[in-house]
């Protein structure tokens, strides 16, 4: 893992770092306050970890830093590993409901039971308010589709990354922190070479992948009415195009054959808008009953998990889905299933009546797992 810019995912070194005065000219970088010895004392006493580094004199100094291609860079992400974390699904997967449902889930602090603080990055914090929370969480309307990743700028005539939205997670205990880096995109975006090149190349270096199964793409689903089949398998068959493209690129992006193994890059499949199952028979019960964090251990999290994992597979291959089970099960080691709903219902005239999130924490909770930033005892689904 390396640390990254925010804006660009290009990576930061020493070397590729800029160091800007208020006035725009190069400045010094940072004063050290420790050294390193007395870090690696402070590590094996068990203190907080300190970087060492006189962050908040320097910024309010009025200095900067930024990236190689001139993104400024929050304080101490110098420091911190960077996750890249795609969140993939057709348009209309519920994507965009579904992160400003799991954040709005880290800010509750249910990670508090798992010694995790979250903070939101600053540019984040605004971005959250307006775009996601004030929407869906004060306004009960219905959050617009994605967005590209990328727009022209007019005045340089250079594509603009949109930025992620980034959480910092920090053990209470070690001080240790990492940034968790979410960026979506829409399957349509991923239909061809040029398209992939353009939109989604933040997906070829991504730590995390979660991908969203609509509801509506389901061919059968038993102890229901099935309706018409061409167009939902039609639908369903670009599901599966997308995890597969995914895989090709996340295998390009790490220099690896096709044949190769992608047990580094950790994935979920996720059934989103799933209270819209929940009336169907063959939908496994208790999928989205809310976890009581306080009487759950890590050891019985992951339990419960991996149990509920099968359930929804089963449910996957019983309603039409074998192939995408089977697919993603062979492009990513260690991939997990879940069952959420961003809103607990559906919208109607472009608003929600209410707004209830179930079970959007747990898919990242198992994307923390595979990467190593938890342990949830070791429960294979």
């Amino acid at each position: 893992m390396s640390s990254r810019c925010p804006t660009c995912l290009s990576v930061l070194t020493p070397q590729t770092v800029q160091w800007r005065s208020a006035d725009g000219t190069t400045a010094s970088a940072p004063p050290r306050t420790t050294s390193t010895f007395l870090r690696r004392v402070r590590r094996l006493a068990g203190l907080p970890e300190d970087d060492g580094i006189a962050w908040a004199d320097w910024y309010a100094a009025g200095n900067q830093a930024l990236c190689s291609r001139g993104h400024p860079l929050p304080p101490k992400f110098l420091t911190r590993t960077t996750y890249v974390i795609g969140l993939v699904g057709e348009s209309g997967s519920s994507k965009s409901h579904y992160i400003a449902a799991l954040i709005q889930s880290l800010l509750e602090g249910h990670l508090g039971a798992l010694q995790l603080q979250v903070d939101l990055e600053p540019s984040t914090v605004a971005r959250f308010h307006a775009e996601y929370y004030m929407s869906l969480f004060d306004r009960h309307e219905v959050i617009p589709a994605s967005r590209p990743l990328k727009r022209l700028n007019t005045a340089t005539g250079e594509q603009e990354t949109r930025p992620p939205l980034t959480v910092t997670l920090t053990n209470w205990e070690t001080g240790h922190a990492v940034n968790l880096c979410f960026f979506d995109v829409a399957g349509e975006q991923l239909v061809d070479e040029q398209s992939q090149a353009t939109w989604a190349r933040h997906l070829a270096i991504a730590d995390g992948l979660m991908f969203f199964v609509d509801p509506a793409v389901l061919r059968r689903l038993p102890g229901g009415s099935a309706g018409d089949d061409s167009g939902r398998g039609q639908t369903l068959h670009v599901t599966e195009s997308v995890i597969a493209t995914t895989s090709t690129l996340a295998h390009r992006g790490r220099g690896l054959s096709p044949d190769d193994d992608l047990a580094g890059v950790a994935a979920v499949v996720m059934v989103a808008k799933a209270d819209l199952l929940e009336s169907r028979a063959a939908f496994p019960s208790g999928v989205l009953e809310p976890i009581d964090y306080a009487r759950e251990t890590p050891v019985t999290l992951g339990a419960r998990l991996a149990r509920e994992s099968v359930l929804i597979e089963e449910f996957l291959e019983g309603a039409g889905g074998r192939n995408l089970v089977m697919s993603a099960l062979s492009k990513f080691p260690g991939l997990r299933f879940h069952a959420v709903t961003a809103t607990g219902a559906s919208s109607k005239e472009g608003r929600y009546h209410s707004v209830e999130p179930r079970r959007c924490l747990e898919p990242l909770l198992s994307i923390l797992d595979q990467i190593g930033l938890i342990d949830l005892g070791g429960q294979a689904a």
